[in-house]
């Protein structure tokens, strides 16, 4: 299965990458909503993670645009909070716009898998 994780943060990027090494998945990487959109047109990946908090248009634009098109991607939603939205009504959120599972950052190699196995069986 294609895994396309969208965070502005190289970091966060990398361990999530270093996290899914041992698995079988294709992972894609996208800093932005925009790059996000290109690829998901490109790959039509299995599953979206997506972080909430992302400079211009954000993680909750892209989950909203996504159930709006349709699309197949099963949506995870992560995020640490901000200062405008505390971190639980951000998740929350995610989940009424269409978001399957919420991950809570930090998080670990454990929590990532089952929430990306939560994601893919859950039922329509």
């Amino acid at each position: 299965m294609t895994i396309l994780v969208v965070d502005d943060d190289p970091v966060i990027r990398d361990v999530i990458g270093e996290l899914l090494a041992e698995t079988s998945h294709r992972v894609l990487y996208a800093s932005s909503v925009p790059e996000a959109e290109r690829l998901i047109g490109a790959y039509d990946p299995g599953l979206v993670l997506t972080d909430l908090r992302i400079p211009g248009r954000d993680g909750f634009e892209l989950i909203y645009d996504l159930k709006v098109a349709k699309s197949k991607s099963r949506i995870v939603a992560m995020s640490s909070g901000g200062d405008y939205l505390p971190k639980h009504r951000g998740l929350n959120m995610a989940l009424t716009l269409g978001a399957r599972v919420i991950l809570e950052k930090p998080f670990s190699q454990q929590q990532l898998l089952s929430a990306i196995d939560e994601a893919m069986t859950l039922e329509d």
